[in-house]
């Protein structure tokens, strides 16, 4: 991985990903690590609130969208996420345009 070179330390380096990646610059987003993957959940794009999950492989250099099955979090910024036990977590967040702040918590199965 030569976009992760030990001769690099200290210096900041952006990372062009081998592919197109498949989802819109945002804010309010939350990531989490697992593994060899950063997990990205919703947050706000210059149109609306999201709530796609996509998954960052670090050795493949590669964004995916996930699938999203079963009672899917409505839209949303500000979600906060924790991963345990081969599952990812996510708690809360808000949609200011409708003035709906959550408090639910729902977990997606790795």
């Amino acid at each position: 991985m030569e976009y992760f070179s030990r001769l690099t330390i200290g210096m900041w380096r952006k990372i062009k990903a081998v592919d197109n990646v498949n989802f819109t610059p945002r804010t309010g987003h939350d990531c989490i690590i697992v593994k060899e993957k950063i997990y990205l959940f919703g947050g706000t794009d210059d149109d609306d609130r999201k709530n796609d999950l996509h998954s960052y492989d670090v050795h493949m250099n590669k964004w995916i969208l996930l699938p999203s099955k079963g009672k899917v979090p409505l839209p949303r910024s500000g979600a906060k996420g924790v991963h345990y036990e081969n599952m990812l977590y996510f708690f809360g967040g808000y949609q200011k345009k409708s003035g709906n702040f959550y408090k639910d918590l729902f977990y997606y199965d790795l």
